[in-house]
């Protein structure tokens, strides 16, 4: 219900805003941010898609990489501050990192909003050879499977932290 609540309500924001940006009837082209790799346009007009496993590589990783901050952030064994506004600030600086260097692949990190961003693109933009859609694969899979892969590495973690007394209970309990 979550993810299908978190694709809805992005949807209806990309709806929503279409409203608020509307010039003389239409959102004019530089209002619509791209969710593409930069370098999606080459030569002459044409389009290309040389990037594929670039950016779902990225999105695996970096959102990898976000959710394990956020799941070691959180983690009662795992995280190495009690303090709300450290754990904050270190979630906004790894975001912004992780963003700044995905930058040309098209940082999404979110599968909902990849969802909302290519329909807002789709209602306000020619997709010439699909290359506003081209990508929904990896900004939608590609966090899918780097969010699968942080929890399973935050439980691997969270075995290797766990308290040597708890573990000797278990062995004489069984």
């Amino acid at each position: 219900m979550i993810i299908l609540g978190q694709c809805l309500g992005s949807v209806a924001g990309a709806i929503l805003s279409g409203f608020a940006l509307k010039v003389d009837g239409k959102v004019p082209p530089e209002y619509v941010p791209i969710l593409a790799p930069e370098k999606t346009v080459i030569q002459e007009g044409r389009y290309g898609f040389n990037e594929d496993f670039q950016v779902i590589y990225s999105q695996i990783l970096c959102t990898f990489v976000f959710v394990a901050v956020i799941l070691m952030l959180k983690g009662e064994k795992t995280s190495p501050t009690n303090d709300g506004i450290h754990k904050a600030g270190t979630v906004a600086a790894t975001l912004w990192a992780l963003i700044t260097l995905d930058y040309h692949s098209g940082a999404c990190f979110n599968p909902a909003v990849a969802l909302g961003q290519t329909y807002f693109q789709l209602q306000h933009l020619a997709n010439h050879n699909s290359y506003l859609s081209h990508y929904l694969y990896a900004y939608t899979a590609g966090p899918a499977i780097g969010g699968f892969l942080a929890g399973i590495f935050y439980l691997f973690l969270q075995s290797l932290h766990s308290d040597p007394k708890e573990h000797s209970k278990q062995k004489t309990s069984d």
